[in-house]
Order: structure tokens, then C-alpha cells, then sequence
């Protein structure tokens, strides 16, 4: 069985909640971290040079995704869980636009 990314695992849990008429603050919150997860493991690719599960000659490894840690990001809304991918063997250590965007505290969270 293929490995799924976190994102699709997701989107699963999204359309399900969707077909159980969750509230829509439920809703709003999951399609918010779907949508950073999305953008996240988009970023590791254009880090890497490559997709998810893609080879390409040695001579231009730029480094391995190397699983996932949790993370936690503070949001007006609550707290949004993440699958943060780890890269390793790279030149310089990867750091996300989108997480260092949202590390900085909005009104609403102050």
C-alpha cells in the first residue's frame, strides 16, 4: 500500500466532515489547516527540486524528506495541528514562509 501524504489524509477527513453537517467553525478551522498543509508540503518540493515519492539522478539530490514532526500553529480561530516534513542531508535547513508568516501574533490572538 502507498504511503498518503498528510494533506490527502486531510482532505478525507474534510469531505467526511462536510457530508455530517459539522458546524462551520469546525469546518472553517480544518479547511484552514488542510490549506497550510497544502502549502507546506508544496514548499518541500520546490525546496527539494522534486515531488513527493520523485527520483532524479544523484548529481542532483539537493537532500531526502525524512517523515514528519507534529506541530502546533496558534491561530485566532484555535490551534491548528500540522504534519511539519523533515528534510535532511540539505545544504541549508529548510524553514517555511507560511509557518514564519503565522508565527506573528494577529490582534484578535494578543
Amino acid at each position: 500500500m502507498k504511503r498518503q501524504l498528510p494533506s490527502q489524509l486531510m482532505e478525507t477527513e474534510f469531505l467526511t466532515l462536510s457530508s455530517q453537517r459539522a458546524p462551520l467553525s469546525e469546518a472553517v478551522r480544518l479547511a484552514a489547516q488542510l490549506m497550510l498543509q497544502k502549502a507546506v508540503e508544496l514548499e518541500v518540493s520546490d525546496f527539494l527540486g522534486r515531488g513527493h515519492y520523485e527520483r532524479k539522478g544523484e548529481e542532483n539530490l539537493r537532500g531526502y524528506r525524512n517523515g514528519y514532526e507534529d506541530k502546533q500553529v496558534q491561530t485566532g480561530e484555535g490551534p491548528l495541528h500540522l504534519k511539519m516534513p523533515q528534510v535532511r542531508e540539505t545544504v541549508e535547513a529548510f524553514d517555511s514562509e507560511w509557518l514564519k508568516s503565522l508565527v506573528r501574533r494577529s490582534k484578535k490572538l494578543a
